[in-house]
């Protein structure tokens, strides 16, 4: 009976209170997905769409740590 409580007493914390290497786009997910009124809730569509940028980019940021590479973004504003 203390867990139902809990859930609807208290605000979930953020996955990267736990796992800081968590993306804020994958914190804000879960947060919505733990709303009590389903309306607050992101759709299919969100959900795929957020789990797509965050494997770009984590996948993006293996690639520049595995080669040692810095991104073309960087190269610009250092040579400005």
């Amino acid at each position: 009976m203390e867990m139902v409580a809990k859930h609807l007493m208290e605000t979930p914390l953020p996955p990267s209170e736990f796992a800081p290497e968590v993306p804020p786009d994958l914190d804000d997910l879960v947060l919505r997905h733990a709303r009590e009124a389903s309306a607050g809730r992101p759709s299919l569509a969100e959900v795929c769409e957020v789990i797509e940028r965050v494997k770009v980019r984590a996948s993006t940021q293996a690639l520049y740590d595995s080669t040692g590479a810095v991104p073309a973004r960087r190269l610009r504003r250092r040579s400005r």
